[in-house]
C-alpha cells in the first residue's frame, strides 16, 4: 500500500505543452484518446471494505466495464498498486490501489450522467460502495512523449510518479520549455515509453501542482534509466529541480490494464 493522497490529482497546469518526439507516424491511443492532446483521467483512491476480496470487487468491475460498453461510455481502465514507495516504518499507507479512467472529456461526462442518472447506473454505484470505500477525483492529462505501438500493447508495465511544484518565481510556460526540450531527446534515448504530466481539476487542492509520470514495459527498463541518471543524467535533473520545480522524488507503481477499449 501507498501513501496516495499525493498521487491522485489531475492534469491541467501543462496541458499546453506539445508533444514531439513520437516513435509512431499517428497519435491514437484507443477510445478518442490522442497522444498530442489533453484528455480526461479519473482518478479513484479506493480501499476495500472489510471483508471483501479483490476477487469480489474485480467482478463488480467486470459489470461497470460490460455496462460502459452498453452505453458508449467505455474508458480505459488501469488499476495500480505500489511497489517502490515513499512508506516508512511510522508512516502507512492509507489506500489499497488507485485505479484510472481515461477518455474524452465529453465521454467521461455523460458516463458520469448515466451512473448518477440512472437506475442500472445507481444500482451499481450502490453496489460499488458496499464492496470498497473509495475517494473519486477529476482532472485532465497530457502526454509530453508517447511511444504509441509500445503504449497500445501489454497489459502489465510500470509508472514511475514523481509530484512538483512550481518554484516561486517561475512560470509554467518555463517549465513547458524545459520539458518540450527534454521530451525533442528521448526518441531512441530511452527506455520510458510514455511521459505524462498530471494535474488537478476537481479534487485536487492538498496535493502540489503537478506530477511526471514515466510509464516503463517492465522494471529492467527502469533500471536502466536509473543508471542513465547515475552515469550523468542527474546534471540536467538537478537544474530542473532546483532551477524550475520542487519536487517529492521518485515512487513506482505496478500498472495493471483492466480494460483498454
Amino acid at each position: 500500500m501507498i501513501k496516495f493522497t499525493k498521487l491522485i490529482m489531475v492534469f491541467s497546469l501543462l496541458l499546453s505543452l506539445p508533444l514531439s518526439a513520437l516513435n509512431a507516424a499517428h497519435h491514437e491511443l484507443g477510445n478518442g484518446v490522442q497522444s498530442n492532446a489533453p484528455f480526461s483521467i479519473q482518478a479513484q483512491m479506493c480501499k476495500l471494505n472489510e471483508g471483501v476480496t479483490i476477487a469480489q470487487y474485480d467482478k463488480l468491475i467486470e459489470k461497470y466495464i460490460k455496462w460502459s460498453k452498453k452505453n458508449d461510455v467505455e474508458t480505459f481502465f488501469a488499476r495500480q498498486t505500489p511497489l517502490f514507495t515513499h512508506d516508512t516504518f511510522n508512516i502507512s499507507s492509507k489506500y489499497d490501489f488507485v485505479e484510472f479512467l481515461a477518455a474524452p472529456f465529453e465521454k467521461q461526462g455523460k458516463g458520469w450522467d448515466l451512473w448518477l442518472g440512472t437506475k442500472e447506473g445507481q444500482k451499481l454505484n450502490e453496489e460499488w460502495q458496499s464492496l470498497a470505500t473509495c475517494h473519486v477525483k477529476m482532472g485532465s492529462a497530457n502526454f509530453v512523449y508517447a511511444n504509441e505501438k509500445a503504449l497500445n500493447k501489454g497489459n502489465t508495465r510500470y509508472a514511475q510518479w514523481n509530484w512538483c511544484s512550481v518554484r516561486d518565481g517561475r512560470k509554467a510556460e518555463e517549465l513547458i520549455a524545459f520539458h518540450k526540450n527534454v521530451s525533442d531527446s528521448m526518441a531512441g534515448n530511452t527506455d520510458a515509453i510514455g511521459w505524462l504530466t498530471f494535474v488537478p481539476q476537481l479534487g485536487g487542492a492538498h496535493v502540489p501542482e503537478f506530477a511526471h509520470v514515466m510509464l516503463y514495459p517492465d522494471v529492467e527498463s527502469v533500471m536502466k534509466n536509473g543508471k542513465r541518471l547515475a552515469e550523468g543524467g542527474w546534471k540536467r535533473l538537478r537544474e530542473y529541480e532546483t532551477e524550475y520545480a520542487n519536487c517529492s522524488g521518485s515512487m513506482l507503481m505496478i500498472e495493471n490494464v483492466m480494460n483498454r477499449p
